[in-house]
């Protein structure tokens, strides 16, 4: 439990108060770790810790640097400011849930794959999945009640590698790059919205084909911006 009147202490049990947000720290992979969860609960954790060099405090649950995580069957939920972040890693998530909070994930220079999930009710501006550097494989992924229900891709290179937007998805995009190696195909009913300054290089290929039922829309995000 939590020890309200000394903020670093965590002891015994609290029989008056209720868990919330950032009762406990979380799990950190360091490197070389692997790790696989299957059928867990995860609540109440991201109590701020330093992750040297750094000095200022950071909120995760879960950390994972440059380690092999495979996250199976598995509830996230109430956790603090970022329920898992990756970094360096490989990183599969299947059929798992994760709701309520800031984000739901953060992703830099990783191999993510997540499939037959959902993410509900997490707050941030950028939407529950932060994605830097590396595209994903997304399938089959819910969002419901998030600000706003899609994933933030910052700074994404597609490198020997062909990327799909899938059918009926939506993205928001503030930097992406196909390289001269790279393809990316976005199919039927996709929507990709754009913030402010927000860019889409074509150094490869770029194969849009929309419909005339299911058209692909190019979008500012929000409405009232320009890009």
């Amino acid at each position: 439990g939590r020890d309200t009147s000394v903020d670093n202490n965590l002891v015994g049990s609290w029989p008056n108060l209720s868990a919330s947000f950032r009762d406990w720290q979380g799990l950190w992979f360091k490197p070389g770790a692997d790790g696989m969860l299957s059928n867990i609960n995860f609540s109440f954790a991201g109590k701020g810790f330093v992750v040297p060099p750094f000095a200022l405090p950071v909120s995760q649950a879960v950390r994972i640097d440059n380690a092999d995580v495979v996250i199976s069957d598995s509830i996230f939920t109430d956790n603090g400011q970022t329920a898992l972040f990756s970094k360096d890693t490989s990183t599969t998530i299947v059929r798992s849930q994760f709701s309520r909070g800031d984000r739901a994930l953060e992703s830099e220079n990783s191999v993510l794959h997540i499939s037959d999930s959902s993410f509900d009710s997490f707050t941030n501006s950028r939407g529950p999945l932060f994605i830097k550097d590396k595209w994903p494989l997304l399938q089959n992924i819910s969002y419901q009640n998030n600000t706003p229900n899609m994933p933030y891709l910052e700074g994404v290179n597609i490198v020997n590698q062909t990327a799909i937007m899938s059918e009926s998805e939506n993205y928001l995009v503030h930097a992406l790059k196909v390289s001269s190696t790279g393809v990316l195909y976005i199919q039927p009913d996709v929507s990709v919205y754009l913030p402010v300054f927000g860019i889409i290089e074509v150094g490869g290929s770029l194969q849009a084909l929309g419909t005339a039922q299911k058209p692909i829309n190019f979008l500012p995000y929000p409405a009232s911006v320009n890009w």
